[in-house]
């Protein structure tokens, strides 16, 4: 009798374990509803507060659910101005593609490109150089020299360019960047 009053009091705890694991990974989507609605405030602190469920479920080096998750709380904080925890979660999620090897990625791009942004918005050009110009070889390399990414690649760093004074390289990559999305503007037609 007591073994089976054991059995069922571990039975129950695993239950109870288990329906809280799943009501916090329902918190990333609940986040996500908040972070689309502009509810930021929100959204960073149920992105936060299903982090270690799903760094449980899908271990660190997952990139198609935990590096995502991380990626949607440092935007959520950014929102917020909270740029020392938006930062935190960039690099977090930066270093999930890093240790598998999979920076040849469009989402490594992108977490590059925001990190980059974040610092070029600090005032921190030093660091913003070498990632925004990690996010334009990525970005030539996966998708191309004539993607709107690519251009919008070229556009950022010609924006860190101007801000440090290098008019010469900034006016090249504009020039780039135009040259692409001009491609991409729908032709007027003379009737």
């Amino acid at each position: 009798m007591k073994k089976n009053i054991s059995l069922l009091i571990i039975l129950i705890f695993t239950i109870l374990i288990q329906t809280t694991n799943t009501a916090k990974a329902q918190d990333a989507n609940k986040a996500m509803q908040y972070y689309k609605a502009g509810q930021y405030k929100q959204a960073a602190f149920e992105f936060e507060g299903a982090i270690p469920i799903i760094e449980q479920q899908y271990r660190k080096k997952d990139i198609s659910y935990y590096s995502k998750l991380l990626f949607y709380t440092a935007l959520s904080f950014e929102k917020l101005q909270n740029y020392k925890k938006a930062k935190q979660y960039y690099l977090a999620c930066n270093a999930v593609y890093k240790s598998i090897n999979t920076t040849e990625n469009d989402w490594y791009a992108i977490s590059c490109n925001n990190l980059a942004l974040l610092y070029y918005n600090m005032g921190n050009y030093q660091k913003t150089e070498p990632l925004s110009i990690e996010a334009k070889k990525i970005r030539e390399k996966v998708l191309g020299k004539l993607h709107p990414s690519y251009a919008t690649s070229c556009n950022n760093l010609g924006s860190l360019y101007e801000s440090m004074g290098n008019h010469q390289k900034a006016e090249q990559l504009y020039i780039e960047a135009n040259g692409i999305m001009t491609f991409y503007q729908p032709k007027v037609l003379n009737l």
